[in-house]
């Protein structure tokens, strides 16, 4: 039987800075326009060190002397311009992820989603890339209680047992597979910080280069 491929997706199939850096600029610019925050600057390789956080531990680092309810009120709104980017066709994947997605499901694999995201993202990359055409389901943080991905991965296991790989591009991947100890990909063309992925067991340059790697796990 073949393993479960686990897939993260932002900075492993979809390049998510073109949705999510607008979508932050806008909010943060209503937070410094009503005086809930003081002008500053925020670069966007800051922006990208927030990937693979959920919402709730981005605010916390970002502006943890916020109340909660406000920090939880501005990634809300993010959410909702991120989604509305999503449905106005601004969202893209990495050159080549849609072949090697091909490639994974001709040969029999099946595959899943396991996103630090809410799920109203995974519904609307769902509806705007036909996701269900390769996946069989997006495990999305706020559905599972914001766990994190060394637990939620657990679940995905007892929903599907059996061997499986965890494929990602940040610390977090790691985690989730380690915890299951299951074999890991490292995506360096992702978002990962500078040693974020030692300890990866395999390290792909371009999503193209994730099938070959799959096949050199499996045993012939």
């Amino acid at each position: 039987m073949l393993p479960l491929l686990v897939f993260d997706y932002d900075g492993v199939i979809h390049n998510n800075l073109c949705v999510y850096e607008p979508a932050f600029r806008k909010v943060h610019e209503e937070l410094i326009r009503d005086g809930v925050i003081a002008p500053e600057t925020v670069s966007s390789a800051r922006l990208s060190g927030w990937f693979g956080m959920t919402a709730r531990d981005m605010w916390l680092d970002f502006h943890p002397e916020l109340p909660l309810e406000v920090r939880d009120e501005a990634a809300a709104r993010i959410g909702v311009y991120l989604v509305e980017n999503v449905r106005n066709h601004k969202a893209r994947w990495y050159d080549g992820a849609a072949e090697a997605l091909d490639a994974l499901k001709e040969k029999g694999f099946q595959m899943v989603i396991l996103s630090n995201s809410r799920a109203v993202t995974g519904e609307a990359h769902f509806a705007e890339f036909g996701l269900a055409k390769w996946f069989l389901k997006w495990y999305d943080s706020e559905s599972c209680g914001w766990l994190p991905k060394s637990e939620i991965i657990k679940q995905v296991r007892k929903d599907h047992p059996g061997d499986l790989i965890m494929i990602g591009d940040r610390y977090a991947d790691l985690e989730a597979a380690k915890a299951v100890n299951a074999p890991f990909i490292g995506c360096a063309y992702g978002f990962a910080s500078p040693g974020e992925l030692d300890g990866a067991d395999y390290l792909a340059e371009t999503v193209t280069d994730i099938p070959g790697i799959v096949d050199s796990i499996i045993p012939a």
